[in-house]
């Protein structure tokens, strides 16, 4: 429970930081700036991966704030890119604390032997991890089944299918996104999501997880602004009356729940936990074989005599 903590607080500084910045937009004083760096410098004390925050700001200046043009033709690539310049020389105290917080992580997970070598997991390995999990985040957003504790990283095992076919849908949303992106909605959250998920997705490997529940908890608000801005709008050209969608938002959040209270109750005790893991994951380690025959032995009971 305490990594799942970890997780939350960055976004805890992220809100702190947008509160702050909103303030500081709107009366440009060097205090209120101080303010947003000392929100993200608490974020960056919580977890390192809060190191994308700066990025994430450059989106918000692309909406909802729209302080960035979208690009249409020659002459409104000109402007985006002037514009982008004086908002990258606005966040480089951010960016800067964002870089310096990167080194000192990976200096302290190589001395600590945490971060895994090329010898242990090859570039080609892990990059085709990173396009898979992408996928496999978006799915369990959108059908949160299949859930365990730890994903054991594929290593090589992953077919050459997979990884194509996890490229080639990222390169389809994208390309979609892309197309539409007078809904800058669809950019903000597709955005969002890719980048806020780059420092965990196993490109600079740490440990031997293939990915983690809890890495997408704050990415994946990027995917519920794209999912809300998208239904509210079909629901207008629809003309769906309140009552409706508050119906089906009901009804989402009771399936929701007992999705929940189901998962739940792997967490009573370690042996269900790995004991779930395993048969959900089908990891075959001697831990999780050791796990299994616990359970099993609990359940039947002290040997008769």
């Amino acid at each position: 429970m305490n990594a799942v903590l970890l997780f939350l607080l960055p976004g805890c500084g992220l809100l702190g930081m947008v509160c702050a910045r909103g303030r500081f937009r709107a009366r440009q004083k060097w205090r209120r700036y101080l303010a947003v760096v000392a929100c993200f410098a608490l974020a960056l004390l919580s977890k390192p991966m809060a190191v994308t925050l700066p990025a994430v700001f450059l989106l918000l200046d692309y909406w909802p704030l729209e302080r960035l043009p979208v690009t249409h033709s020659a002459g409104n690539a000109n402007e985006f890119w002037k514009s982008l310049r004086a908002l990258v020389v606005e966040k480089m105290p951010l960016i800067l604390m964002s870089i310096a917080s990167s080194w000192v992580t990976v200096v302290a997970q190589k001395r600590g032997h945490a971060m895994s070598g090329v010898a242990v997991l090859a570039i080609q390995q892990r990059l085709g991890n990173a396009l898979v999990s992408y996928v496999k985040y978006i799915g369990k957003m959108f059908w949160p089944s299949g859930l365990a504790y730890y994903y054991p990283h594929p290593g090589n095992r992953l077919a050459a299918w997979q990884i194509l076919a996890g490229g080639l849908l990222l390169l389809a949303i994208t390309a979609v996104v892309w197309r539409l992106r007078e809904r800058r909605h669809l950019v903000f959250g597709w955005a969002l999501f890719i980048i806020m998920l780059l420092p965990v997705i196993g490109l600079i490997q740490v440990g031997l997880q293939a990915m983690a529940d809890r890495y997408a908890y704050i990415p994946s608000s990027g995917l519920f602004v794209v999912l809300v801005w998208e239904l509210r709008g079909t629901a207008e050209r629809l003309r769906l009356s309140t009552v409706a969608l508050g119906i089906t938002a009901t009804g989402l959040a009771a399936i929701l729940a007992v999705v929940t209270v189901v998962n739940i109750g792997y967490w009573r005790d370690s042996i269900t936990l790995g004991a779930h893991a395993r048969e959900v994951t089908r990891l075959r380690t001697p831990e999780s074989k050791r796990i299994l025959e616990l359970r099993y032995s609990i359940a039947e009971g002290p040997p008769k005599q």
